[in-house]
């Protein structure tokens, strides 16, 4: 039996340059996080001093990339269909896919979701995206801009609880962020073939057979 392929475009080019942008400042920023926490264990940046810069450089960069994403995003008007859960997200699909994760992919079984220009993410990826950008993302910039200048935000931080609360909110934030980053790199294996969702953030499309 014949089979035909089409080339589905699923990602545009802005979104490909700021996932890119975005995906080396987040790598950045945990690694010049690990060396401030621990300074002697993990030199890789020079002095304390000049990893802080770079903390922060890489920060503003994060910080105009995350309003560009939202930008765009609402500009297009897609935010709702592409990043906020309906009820039966949570009802439904992500029973599904956590099936499909954590014992259909095993027996060779295809994914319960095949993604398309109007619905990119699966459930639970609409969930945990979700949770990312529009709650994590934003407290940590908040965070990390109390921090950036304590004594400018003084005020601020000590109605939050003071800086041991911001600087600890932060440090957590950014576990969570670099347990996500871990687990979706993980997730992009989990295509098609093993480079098949990088392939598709790369070019933007992906070649399908029917």
């Amino acid at each position: 039996m014949n089979s035909t392929a089409s080339r589905i475009v699923l990602v545009s080019l802005p979104i490909r340059i700021w996932h890119f942008v975005h995906g080396i400042c987040i790598v950045l920023l945990v690694l010049t996080g690990i060396q401030l926490r621990y300074p002697d264990l993990f030199p890789l940046f020079g002095t304390v001093r000049k990893t802080v810069q770079l903390h922060n450089l890489f920060g503003y960069i994060a910080t105009v990339d995350f309003f560009l994403w939202l930008g765009y995003y609402l500009a297009k008007r897609q935010m709702t269909a592409q990043y906020i859960p309906k009820i039966k997200d949570f009802s439904e699909g992500t029973l599904k896919q956590a099936e499909y994760y954590f014992f259909r992919i095993f027996l060779g079984d295809p994914a319960p979701f095949e993604p398309s220009p109007e619905a990119k993410f699966n459930s639970m990826q609409k969930i945990t995206y979700a949770g990312i950008m529009l709650f994590i993302i934003p407290l940590q910039i908040i965070t990390g801009i109390l921090l950036w200048d304590v004594e400018l935000f003084l005020p601020v931080i000590a109605v939050l609880g003071g800086v041991r609360i911001i600087d600890a909110l932060h440090v957590i934030l950014g576990y969570v962020c670099t347990s996500f980053l871990i687990m979706h790199l993980y997730l992009a294996t989990l295509g098609h073939t093993f480079f098949a969702h990088f392939k598709m953030i790369i070019l933007g499309y992906e070649d399908r057979r029917h």
